[in-house]
């Protein structure tokens, strides 16, 4: 596998260590190009903003999966929320109902795809997978 998009789900999995953290570290590691939408930055932040200020997280733990999330991040190819990704994401997915936060993530990878052919998501979202296997979209993992 060459390129991957990590969705939110994924790499929340990783930051939180949740069961399937290795599987997304060892994906990711084995990704070449790794791609992302901006709206995967926002949820990762606010996320955490979650855990800190209603499941009880520490600052300090707060500050530590920030900056795990940061040298992770840093060297993706991340996708800004752009009118086509919007417009695409209001239009109809193979499996309804997509809730439209998905939607944009499954917006973002099609606008992947026409860049990067060998394409893999990295999703346990039932919603994002589903779609992005009926819109021919390869799934990691």
């Amino acid at each position: 596998m060459t390129s991957l998009d990590v969705e939110t789900s994924a790499i929340l999995r990783y930051l939180f260590g949740d069961v399937g953290a290795d599987t997304v570290k060892k994906t990711i590691d084995a990704a070449a190009q790794v791609l992302s939408s901006r709206l995967t930055v926002l949820e990762v932040h606010r996320a955490v903003i979650r855990a800190e200020k209603q499941a009880g997280m520490s600052s300090a733990d707060a500050q530590r999966v920030r900056g795990a999330f940061a040298r992770i991040a840093r060297s993706w190819i991340i996708r800004e929320l752009s009118t086509d990704i919007l417009d695409r994401a209001a239009q109809p997915f193979p499996i309804e109902p997509v809730r439209s936060l998905d939607a944009i993530h499954l917006a973002t990878s099609l606008g992947f795809l026409r860049i990067f052919p060998d394409l893999h998501v990295l999703s346990f979202d039932g919603r994002v997978v589903s779609n992005a296997e009926a819109l021919g979209i390869a799934v990691a993992g």
